[in-house]
């Protein structure tokens, strides 16, 4: 588990946008969002509920949210 991806994921969480999250770790979107979905398939579930442009995590999201905190 790449430690770049879950700090890309707990970023996407805070900022509840991968745009937000993009300009604040100084990247663009479509890597952030590829590093994220790497990250959702090397766990085997999604992570994020993404409702037009709206980022909320999953149980299985919130819950590695919170332990990685």
């Amino acid at each position: 588990m790449d430690i770049k991806r879950l700090k890309y994921f707990c970023t996407v969480v805070e900022c509840g946008s991968f745009t937000k999250a993009a300009e604040m770790l100084y990247i663009s979107q479509p890597p952030l969002s590829k590093r994220v979905q790497e990250l959702e398939q090397e766990i085997g579930t999604p992570l994020l509920f993404r409702d037009g442009g709206r980022i909320r995590p999953t149980p299985t999201g919130f819950f590695l949210g919170a332990v990685l905190d």
